[in-house]
């Protein structure tokens, strides 16, 4: 094992001299390993090692004994050790995540606030047959190239020396170091899909081949090597094709090959933080076909026009704030203001009769339930227009408007205790009108941009 880590460490240069490592240390016998190789290392390399446990607190009396045999381990070598408690169940369900995607993302964010500098580097302790799983687990799923690295070696500052080493392999050198580890009992369990891969589908292919986890990491060793060529071949396309911060020539995309043009569709959506799966980068590419707006992920649209595409991010959603609607008021919305100016009723007929189109923008105040604010658009929003006989959604009167999906988020909309009162550019809601008996009429006139 230790040979194979320190050619692992030599060919992708992961650890510089003098370098600070935080080593995730859960007290299995993969992190002990490395733990204890990189102890050994730290005079050789000058490093400076330190060791981080997540105590889940999944596990009641068996997450605190691993917490104090992590506690041990450190205290008998004199290596630092730094915990971290976090109750993940009730961590994943606030978040809406699954427990094993909340406490893999927890456990980095530890990691990483133990980091002082860019030289510094978080080591984890995945194997071969880690990444062996990790294959099959993306071939189940679905994947690309991506998928069939698995798990890369290095990842910004992230490093796994033991990568290419087995479990068995890792297991030999605990033995023959007498290093004690422990066992996670969760790991024994098919209640994550992981686990179900590594107790039935791994031993079915190690059947089919025994040296099933040395052709992963060959195929995965191949990926990365393959990975690596094209992710520069894209970045060197993709300054080709620019034409400004986050513009792009669609007639000089549509002329590169489709395997070019799904990668940079990919990227559009990381770039945008949404889910990069075969399905959204198909959508990418049909929109590219055909033009037109399409939203990737949260505030975030692709605009394809003739021989334009552009990546573009909506304005943020504003707080709510009241509006009192006093004489003169005015109130600042997304770069717009919005002036509340108080009409007589003999003034609003005489604009009524000459079909002034601002009275569409005039309301009774009497009739608005409770507290009026202004706020931008949210889902499921509606609003029963004067002509109309029930509600329309926002959506469906936006679209029928052909308005741009980037612009419908800087929308102003007056609201009270009922709902949506009038939304700029379509008018009032029916039952707040003003009729012959409205003594307090208000008119909302929207400024051009400032």
């Amino acid at each position: 094992m230790r040979h194979n880590a320190i050619e692992t460490i030599q060919r992708y240069n992961m650890l510089p001299r003098g370098s600070r490592v935080v080593a995730g240390f859960s007290g299995g016998a993969d992190s002990v390993a490395l733990l204890s190789f990189l102890w050994e290392l730290r005079q050789e390399l000058d490093l400076t090692v330190v060791a981080c446990h997540v105590n889940h607190q999944l596990r009641g009396e068996e997450a605190q004994r691993d917490e104090a045999f992590c506690r041990n381990f450190c205290r008998e070598r004199g290596i630092e050790l730094a915990i971290f408690r976090e109750n993940v169940r009730e961590g994943a369900k606030e978040a809406g995540q699954s427990v094993e995607e909340y406490a893999r993302e927890l456990r980095y964010r530890h990691f990483g606030e133990l980091l002082s500098s860019e030289s510094d580097r978080i080591a984890t302790a995945h194997n071969a047959n880690d990444l062996a799983e990790t294959v099959l687990f993306h071939l189940a799923r679905g994947t690309g190239l991506k998928g069939l690295v698995g798990i890369p070696p290095v990842r910004g500052q992230i490093i796994r020396p033991l990568l290419y080493c087995s479990r068995a392999e890792i297991e030999n050198y605990c033995m023959e170091n007498k290093l004690d580890y422990i066992t996670d009992s969760s790991n024994l369990t098919d209640e994550y899909t992981r686990n179900r891969i590594r107790h039935h589908l791994l031993p079915m292919m190690e059947e089919i081949n025994p040296a099933f986890v040395k052709s992963a990491v060959r195929l995965s060793k191949q990926a990365q090597l393959e990975e690596d060529y094209l992710e520069k071949q894209h970045f060197a396309e993709l300054a080709s094709l620019s034409l400004g911060e986050n513009q792009w020539s669609r007639e000089e995309f549509l002329r590169l090959h489709p395997a070019m043009q799904k990668r940079m569709a990919a990227f559009w959506l990381e770039k945008a933080g949404a889910e990069c799966s075969g399905k959204k980068i198909d959508d990418v590419l049909a929109l590219i076909a055909r033009k037109g707006t399409l939203e990737l992920h949260k505030g975030y649209f692709l605009q394809v026009e003739e021989k334009k595409i552009r990546l573009k991010q909506a304005l943020k959603q504003q707080p709510f704030f009241s509006v009192t609607m006093k004489t003169g008021e005015n109130a600042l919305f997304e770069g717009k203001k919005l002036l509340i100016l108080p009409i007589n009723r003999e003034k609003y007929k005489f604009f009524a009769n000459n079909q002034e189109e601002d009275l569409k923008n005039a309301l009774d105040y009497d009739k608005i339930d409770g507290i009026a604010e202004i706020r931008q658009r949210k889902p499921g929003d509606s609003i029963q227009l004067a002509g109309f006989t029930k509600a329309r959604s926002f959506k469906k009167l936006l679209n029928q408007r052909k308005i741009p999906i980037e612009e419908r988020s800087r929308l102003a909309v007056l609201c009270d205790e009922k709902g949506p009162v009038w939304l700029e550019g379509f008018g009032v809601r029916a039952d707040a009108l003003p009729d012959e008996k409205s003594s307090n009429i208000i008119l909302i006139r929207v400024l051009k941009e400032l």
